[in-house]
């Protein structure tokens, strides 16, 4: 034996220590985050000797583990039965809860327990991402986890756009990795019809394909590509499709619209719409007239034999049926539908929508499924067994969980991964507009505090979805999906209390290296610099706090310029109290944030509301009409108040008397939202807030058809003058006009920053 002096023992006990030491400071950084985590003393080293040993019932369990180390480490460990250590092993326990897992890492080998395949699965994703995190050298750790909702589900619509089978499957592996449990598969659209039925195949050879597409927003544009697109997927596609979900801990629910969304479906067979056509496939989006016709015996005959070959590629618990946005004017002229309200002595057409769905309820209960359907099933009354996707906000999941219907909560504001994920849309691809960042995402709380605790249960859990107007690619699909998906994991599975913002922003940084792996296109807004400015009325200041996930240091300026190395460090929120421009990046020379900040004389005065406004849009709770932030193209950015109840009326008190000659109002205009710009714009004042003079009046130009999507500001001018109170009448559009999807309604008028000057 070699002599070993005390030095060098005293050094080898010091490295064998350090060593250790080393290893036990690595943390387990997961996401969704688990409800429990314990750190022991030690680490286990994975090698290309170590095993895999797994129960007879896991080993397609045990070969998605193989491939996942493999494309992490560069090793497959073997699949072998013996008992030997250095050893990673799959257990069923039956004494577990459903998706409940147990993760024990030790100095000789990893044990995973579940329930079934489904419970251990989740338990190897986190493995997964520790073993991402921390290669080789494991922590040891005891992880006992569970999902806060049983509905945890994501989202495509591959109507709008289709994408091949070999992404679909990346998008389950996605859905995998962050322990989403559903996969939500909107199959037929205006569109295009995207699943075979050999029954009626011209629903593919017809319906599959529309002439062209419309260029740019379909609001505001006239415009198409004229280029021929389409495609579905055959029967064996979607069993192949089914078979993976399941493989990865997914069930696959197939959503086939009806009444309305129906336009590829009319196309194929015109017998089944209310004037018999001829119908042709949509090349444009937005909801459209023609509907299936509910007087019609052969609709039923129809959908009754689709369903029948859609439940027998999925077997799901539950078949979708949409039932969203349909409109009732070809019903109401529709001498067949007339006639069925008579016969089974229905109210109206929103009854007659009620039959329609509550129909194809019973036919689906008949075969063992349950229906689900968006909120505007409620509308005519609830079919009585459906489950309710809440998206148009959450009243219609509250209402449905008051009757005791099970819901899903989807609401559009927070879940909608089409929207926009940062205000500087100048720099992102096309989309339809709205503003859902991943912080919003993540605050998110499903369960409504209006419902008792008895009526919470009946919320089932949380969905996020992906319509594709607007995205062609899968790269683009991947960009405006992760990683918001990681925000709506922590929603569905971790249980409240134990989530944080902060700490999920870590993990975050974390995960991409999976997200790398996976090759895939994710948004990188959270990685360079977020931010949010807010007023702070005690200053009479904006504050502007910026946050990321990177470990470098924000850099920032407040002069317009792009910030470099030698720009000023962030290291707490920035007061700002004058017109300057705030920019934001990790990176120099690069902007990733922006924000125009415009101080003027009535910036932070008091202001007094005299009409009703929505609330919805009033995003910190204060009227951001004179708070020096100006609107962006995003709506629902805080900047913009929304008004569609007569016309806007406010009075702003300069404090004191002050010579003005000119007031600006921002407004915005969105066609497909109907916000449409003002008729005119009214300028009183006042020195005593009794006696009214009107200074100024601007009567605008009247929105029409053509009218593009955008911001303008309107100004009127006035000779100078002294005064102390100034009151701004804002007159509303009106009825939206016959041209409008949402004709007869009242229009919205939005707009920002009251600047005076």
């Amino acid at each position: 034996m070699r002599h070993i002096t005390p030095f060098l023992w005293m050094s080898m006990l010091f490295l064998s220590f350090a060593c250790t030491k080393k290893q036990t400071d690595k943390k387990v950084n997961i996401i969704p985050e688990p409800l429990s985590i314990q750190y022991q003393e030690d680490f286990f080293t994975l090698t290309p000797t170590s095993v895999i040993y797994a129960d007879a019932k896991l080993k397609s369990e045990a070969i998605l583990l193989q491939g996942f180390v493999q494309s992490t480490l560069g090793f497959s460990p073997k699949l072998e039965s013996s008992e030997k250590t250095d050893k990673i092993e799959l257990k069923i326990n039956k004494d577990l809860k459903e998706e409940e897992y147990l993760l024990s890492i030790s100095n000789d080998k990893i044990l995973i327990e579940g329930k079934d395949g489904r419970s251990v699965l989740w338990g190897i994703q986190s493995l997964r991402q520790i073993i991402s995190e921390n290669e080789d050298q494991l922590p040891c750790v005891t992880i006992k986890d569970q999902p806060r909702f049983r509905y945890r589900g994501m989202h495509l619509d591959v109507g709008r756009h289709m994408f091949p089978v070999a992404f679909i499957k990346k998008y389950i592996d996605v859905l995998s990795l962050h322990k989403i449990n559903t996969f939500h598969w909107h199959l037929t659209e205006d569109q295009g019809w995207r699943i075979e039925i050999k029954k009626y195949p011209k629903l593919t050879e017809i319906g599959g394909f529309r002439k062209g597409t419309v260029v740019g927003h379909h609001g505001s544009s006239k415009q198409f590509d004229g280029q021929r697109y389409g495609g579905f997927y055959t029967q064996e596609e979607v069993k192949e499709v089914v078979k993976y979900a399941q493989e990865r801990g997914i069930e696959t629910i197939p959503e086939i619209e009806l009444p309305g969304h129906a336009l590829a479906a009319l196309a194929s067979y015109p017998q089944l719409g209310c004037s018999g056509g001829p119908y042709e496939v949509a090349q444009t989006f937005g909801v459209f007239e023609d509907v299936y016709c509910a007087g019609n015996e052969e609709t039923f005959h129809f959908l009754e034999d689709v369903l029948e070959e859609v439940m027998t590629l999925f077997p799901s618990n539950y078949i979708h049926i949409g039932g969203d946005e349909c409109p009732k004017t070809q019903w109401k002229k529709c001498p067949k539908c007339q006639k069925r309200i008579r016969d089974e002595k229905l109210k109206d057409e929103h009854e007659l929508q009620s039959y329609f769905v509550q129909r194809i309820e019973k036919y689906l209960n008949s075969k063992g499924k349950r229906m689900i359907g968006w909120d505007e099933i409620l509308e005519g009354g609830l079919a009585p067994n459906a489950t309710v996707m809440s998206w148009r906000g959450t009243e219609g999941g509250i209402a449905a969980a008051k009757a005791h219907h099970e819901v899903i909560m989807t609401p559009g504001d927070h879940v909608y991964f089409d929207h926009y994920q940062t205000e500087d849309i100048s720099n992102e691809p096309l989309q339809v507009g709205g503003y859902t960042s991943v912080k919003e995402v993540y605050d998110y709380e499903p369960l409504p505090s209006s419902l008792s605790k008895e009526e919470q249960k009946y919320i089932i859990g949380v969905q996020g979805n992906v319509w594709t107007e607007y995205m062609k690619t899968p790269e683009k699909v991947e960009y405006m999906m992760v990683p918001r998906v990681a925000a709506l994991s922590e929603i569905a599975w971790t249980a409240a209390d134990n989530k944080d913002w902060k700490n999920f922003k870590s993990r975050l940084n974390d995960i991409r290296k999976v997200y790398d792996q996976m090759d895939l296109n994710y948004a990188k807004h959270l990685y360079n610099v977020l931010g949010e400015v807010k007023a702070d009325t005690s200053l009479k200041a904006l504050v502007a706090t910026l946050e990321t996930t990177s470990d470098q240091p924000i850099l920032y300026t407040l002069d317009g310029s792009v910030p470099n190395e030698n720009s000023q460090v962030y290291s707490k929120p920035i007061v700002i109290n004058q017109t300057t421009t705030l920019k934001a990046t990790v990176t120099p020379n690069t902007a990733y944030l922006k924000r125009e900040i415009n101080f003027h004389k009535a910036a932070f005065k008091p202001l007094e509301l005299l009409s009703s406004t929505s609330n919805t849009y009033f995003k910190y709770g204060k009227t951001p009409l004179n708070d020096g932030l100006r609107g962006s193209l995003i709506y629902n950015s805080g900047a913009w108040v929304g008004f569609n109840q007569g016309d806007f009326s406010c009075v702003i008190d300069l404090e004191k008397n002050t010579e003005i000659a000119k007031v600006r109002v921002g407004t915005l205009i969105k066609m497909k939202k109907g916000v449409f710009g003002p008729k005119a714009i009214e300028i009183y004042v006042s020195d005593d807030q009794n006696d009214y003079q009107k200074v100024g009046e601007k009567v605008l130009p009247m929105t029409i058809q053509e009218t593009a999507d955008g911001i303008t500001d309107y100004e009127v001018k006035f000779d100078k003058i002294v005064s102390r109170y100034i009151k701004v009448i804002v007159k509303n559009y009106g009825k939206l006009p016959k041209w409008h999807n949402d004709s007869g309604k009242q229009a919205y008028v939005f707009i920002d920053e009251i600047i005076v000057e």
